[in-house]
């Protein structure tokens, strides 16, 4: 009987724990390259010396993240003739970090003093150490799978959004991305962080970037799993000792 009743209880968290979080939606940008191979390639940031790098993304590609949490960014490989090919990954960047903020710089106006280009949510939502997964690279468009999960959802309540990449020198360089120039929607900014190479903001490409986000969780769904906790013990302790 109490293993039965626990049982049941066990479930009922588990379904609740499962349900606690809404479901992920996704969007690209710049827009219009879900489905399609983009026109250029970059090979900036993660086949270049050490490297600070920032994107622009200009609020109109970005509207249906509206007040939801972020939760992760992703690239994909190349499909241009001479830059594709499949990647086994599995090497590691040590010390890899991503900042994101909301930033009141325009998209054609990103400048070279990286710091003065974020906003003032500036928030770091990874830090550590970067495992490479194995990439796609021989399909006509091909997924989404160089993903960063952000330890830190970044809740995006609208305008231009700057993300910023910092890395060591990696000894495997990955395929060049999928990237594409787009006036007044994306725009870089980078710097060999050693110093060797000098900074740079003079061009759009930019790379084709896959956001996931969901809806901020109700705060009810978080207070339900401690109530379940009380539920859980003392029924446990009630089936206790009805068996003494």
């Amino acid at each position: 009987m109490l293993r039965a009743s626990l049982g049941v209880l066990s479930a009922i968290a588990f379904m609740n724990a499962a349900s606690a979080l809404p479901p992920t939606d996704s969007l690209v940008a710049p827009a219009g390259y879900e489905n399609a191979p983009a026109p250029s390639n970059n090979s900036i940031p993660f086949s270049w010396s050490s490297t600070r790098y920032q994107q622009i993304y200009g609020a109109a590609d970005l509207q249906e993240a509206v007040g939801q949490l972020i939760t992760s960014v992703a690239f994909r490989v190349a499909e241009d003739d001479g830059f594709d090919g499949d990647f086994a990954g599995g090497f590691v960047y040590a010390d890899f970090s991503i900042d994101v903020s909301e930033t009141p710089v325009a998209v054609e106006n990103i400048g070279l003093d990286l710091d003065a280009n974020h906003g003032p949510n500036r928030t770091t939502v990874f830090s550590g150490n970067y495992v490479v997964p194995a990439l796609e690279g021989d399909l006509l468009v091909n997924p989404f799978d160089l993903r960063f999960v952000f330890q830190t959802p970044f809740l995006y309540s609208g305008g231009n959004l700057l993300v910023d990449f910092k890395r060591a020198k990696a000894e495997a360089p990955l395929p060049n991305l999928d990237a594409v120039v787009a006036l007044d929607t994306v725009k870089r900014a980078y710097n060999d962080t050693l110093g060797i190479g000098a900074p740079r903001s003079d061009d759009t490409l930019g790379l084709i970037t896959q956001f996931e986000f969901r809806d901020v969780p109700e705060p009810a769904a978080g207070l339900m799993l401690p109530s379940l906790g009380v539920m859980f013990w003392g029924l446990f302790r009630r089936l206790r000792a009805g068996q003494k």
